[in-house]
């Protein structure tokens, strides 16, 4: 996970001179976390419809942590989702693209990252599927087993027994994809 890779960099802080995201434009390989722009080599099949903003966002909390030593306070609850749009295991009938190699490696979750102002319950719902779970201060990560055919995708943070929000993020899940895609939806809120 993208946050798991910050914590090692924060973990071997005094041994790293400098940070450097590679990964601004990477189309290709998915990995991009910058705004999409036109220049995309032969990539416009799996990354339109595909931002990943979301990931340049969360890292801006990470990115002060590694300039100052300290992690931030998290001053505003908010959350991060992401997830494919369909199993490592399915089948897609378009041969103009391949099942990618490795595909296997992967998992089939919706990756959750909630910033946490304080003590809560997290709800999350992707079509049949939820799960609740407690959470703190600060970062929780969290996953969702992804598997159930949906067409979005809803968190809900409730603190004392009061809603502090609700938000639905357009992650579809399917088991029939018309091609491959092993791209993540990338979304952030509220």
């Amino acid at each position: 996970m993208f946050n798991t890779r910050w914590e090692q960099i924060m973990g071997a802080r005094s041994g790293v001179d400098l940070v450097q995201i590679i990964t601004w434009n990477d189309y290709g390989e998915s990995h991009y976390i910058g705004p999409i722009e036109k220049d995309q080599p032969n990539s416009n099949a799996w990354v339109d419809g595909f931002d990943h903003t979301a990931w340049s966002t969360m890292s801006a909390y990470y990115i002060q942590a590694y300039k100052t030593g300290v992690y931030p306070t998290i001053v505003q609850d908010k959350i991060y989702m992401w997830a494919r749009p369909h199993g490592k295991s399915d089948s897609a009938p378009d041969p103009a693209a391949g099942r990618p190699n490795n595909a296997d490696w992967t998992d089939d979750y919706l990756w959750i990252v909630l910033f946490s102002t304080g003590n809560g319950s997290l709800t999350v719902t992707q079509g049949s599927s939820q799960a609740t779970w407690s959470v703190g201060p600060g970062v929780n990560k969290l996953k969702l087993a992804s598997g159930v055919t949906s067409t979005g995708v809803t968190a809900t943070l409730s603190r004392n027994s009061q809603q502090v929000f609700s938000y639905s993020a357009p992650i579809t899940f399917t088991h029939s994809p018309a091609t491959y895609n092993f791209n993540a939806f990338v979304f952030a809120g509220p």
